[in-house]
């Protein structure tokens, strides 16, 4: 199915209800996408920097012509 994905802003509705004073100010850093479920021994060794995998539908860590 189609989605959306928003990031950083916290919707208040589908599609909608942002609100100015909710956005995210910073910066963001090694965001990934996969298509499938990353299991919970992965995850742990992510954020421990014990491993690092790219996403497969999208990371930001991969340079793209």
């Amino acid at each position: 199915s189609l989605g959306t994905l928003v990031l950083g802003q916290e919707q208040d509705e589908r599609g909608g209800g942002f609100l100015i004073n909710e956005v995210f100010r910073g910066f963001l850093s090694q965001l990934n996408i996969w298509s499938y479920e990353l299991d919970v021994k992965t995850i742990q060794n992510i954020s421990r920097c014990v491993s690092s995998i790219n996403g497969d539908i999208f990371s930001s860590d991969v340079d793209e012509p």
